[in-house]
């Protein structure tokens, strides 16, 4: 199971390439399983893998949020919404901060929320084709964060400590290093979580699951599961808690990956760079 931004293909590509999607496909043939982990929700997977259901058909979307084992909906995890709302109200305090929701399951995508009609007026101007409001609305919560106007990765990061802090029963993270942005799971839920619960529904044991990613909403599977695997791109501390790292998300480092496997797989044995780790 792999993350996609920055892991499977790089941050702002078109899509999942034509070599990695032939990659998962011969891995498929093999027998052997596969599925996004992402920040995405499912929507965005038809674009991303080229309108190939088949590639998506397992997978745990929205951070884990939602979950699909073989096509089949497993799962869908809501946040509270008095977190969300604590959430908002914090977010709503800070300069160049919008808070998002997006709309798992319509059409509507993301929307941007604050309560400073000057901001939204000022942020449209960057941003025309984002929908805006002045009012949080209501539940169900499931993909939630935090957008920021200028690309500030110490800014980030301040907010991110700062919100963990005052409001500890949700978990914020950077999905990416590229894109200004913080995302929101409740604690206990997760990447990592939503990865066994994939594998238990198919009846897969942990140490029969390789993970593959490169930012902090990873670093949760990595913890799960025995055999996590890093891009050379990925953040330090992900390529610290790795068990693995391969080469870099630009260079198809991960489609070389799921091709060994498939044909580790066919031979009955551990791809190479799972047995030098």
């Amino acid at each position: 199971m792999t993350d996609l931004d920055d892991t499977l293909i790089p941050f702002g590509s078109p899509g999942v390439s034509d070599y990695a999607r032939a990659a998962i496909h011969t891995l498929l043939d093999a027998g052997v399983r596969f599925g996004p982990v992402s920040g995405r929700p499912p929507q965005a997977m038809e674009w991303m893998f080229g309108d190939d259901p088949a590639l998506y058909a397992t997978g745990a979307f929205a951070n884990g949020m939602i979950i699909y084992a073989d096509g089949r909906h497993v799962r869908t995890i809501d946040i509270a919404p008095e977190l969300v709302e604590r959430a908002y109200e914090e977010v709503d305090l800070l300069e160049d901060v919008f808070f998002f929701r997006y709309d798992i399951g319509g059409d509507r995508g993301s929307t941007y929320i604050t309560s400073r009609p000057e901001s939204i007026e000022k942020h449209r101007e960057q941003m025309p084709a984002v929908r805006y409001s002045t009012e949080l609305g209501s539940g169900p919560f499931v993909k939630v964060g935090l957008h920021f106007m200028v690309n500030d990765p110490d800014y980030v990061v301040e907010v991110r400590d700062l919100l963990s802090a005052r409001i500890p029963e949700l978990l914020f993270f950077r999905p990416s290093t590229t894109v200004p942005a913080i995302d929101i799971t409740p604690v206990g839920w997760g990447k990592g979580t939503a990865v066994l619960a994939v594998g238990k529904e198919l009846g897969i044991a942990p140490e029969e699951i390789v993970v593959f990613g490169d930012s902090e909403n990873d670093l949760d599977m990595f913890s799960a599961v025995p055999h996590s695997v890093a891009v050379a791109n990925a953040i330090a501390e992900v390529r610290d808690a790795a068990s693995s790292v391969i080469g870099d998300c630009r260079d198809e480092a991960v489609a070389d990956a799921l091709l060994e496997i498939a044909g580790a797989s066919s031979a009955g044995r551990l791809p190479a760079f799972l047995c030098e780790s």
